[in-house]
């Protein structure tokens, strides 16, 4: 009786389990599972090169070198954004996975670390978006700016980091906007208030305004932004303080 008990109760399981493996949730589950993508988020920060014996190329080919040992895993997110070399600063869009932009913090905080022998210090996030509907960049790719001394040298009034950095960012998509669409037709251009074509450098930030964004305090550091990003989710109240001391299960 208890074999027959036991072998009709494994029947019930194996046609429930079959039963399970046709159905349209199982399906879904499975297509889900196939075609799994990491989420897209965007990174835009600021820093300035260390030294003036640094080179531009050797920036290049510290992230070029960087992004390739990244995308080694054939189930990473690809990396897209763009690099714009000031002469004495940069300003890095950069559009991946979360695991991918965290590595690039973290080696941010390293060269942050090294002193004199890193290739940028003074790094401050603008802002980290997270699960950003899809890539603006088709690839990843860096420009060389050499503004005019004109333009390098421009006084301007103070601006408070509140109204600063909506500007920057305003102006840098802007000009994302003004380079991913270079090779349309001239109607297609960003037309100015009075109706005359935007000109590239009339989109750019201008690297004194960088150079400030650097200095910020109120911005956060690469530092900051990890321990901030790795610090535990629970904060105890002091409405929460009781005698014996709670013991949370989940940290």
């Amino acid at each position: 009786m208890a074999s027959n008990a036991l072998s009709s109760s494994l029947n019930s399981v194996t046609y429930h389990y079959a039963a399970y493996k046709t159905s349209l949730f199982a399906e879904v589950e499975k297509q889900k599972s196939t075609h799994k993508k990491c989420l897209i988020h965007r990174l835009i920060y600021v820093a300035k090169i260390s030294t003036s014996t640094v080179k531009k190329r050797d920036i290049t080919d510290h992230y070029e070198q960087l992004f390739n040992h990244l995308q080694k895993n054939p189930q990473a997110e690809g990396i897209t954004g763009l690099l714009l070399l000031y002469p004495r600063c940069i300003l890095h869009v950069l559009e991946s996975s979360s695991d991918v932009l965290n590595t690039i913090l973290q080696d941010l905080r390293a060269m942050e670390e090294k002193g004199t022998d890193s290739l940028l210090k003074d790094a401050r996030i603008l802002v980290m978006s997270y699960s950003v509907p899809a890539h603006v960049f088709h690839e990843w790719g860096f420009r060389c700016l050499n503004l005019p001394l004109s333009l390098q040298e421009e006084a301007r009034s103070p601006q408070t980091m509140e109204s600063l950095v909506p500007d920057c960012l305003s102006l840098l998509y802007r000009l994302c906007a003004h380079l991913l669409k270079g090779s349309t037709d001239q109607g297609d251009r960003e037309e100015g208030e009075a109706g005359e074509e935007v000109q590239e450098q009339d989109l750019l930030v201008e690297e004194e305004t960088v150079a400030q964004l650097c200095h910020s305090t109120a911005l956060r550091t690469p530092a900051s932004f990890l321990q901030a990003y790795h610090a535990p989710l629970h904060v105890l109240m002091d409405s929460e303080i009781v005698w014996p001391t709670q013991c949370h299960l989940y940290w």
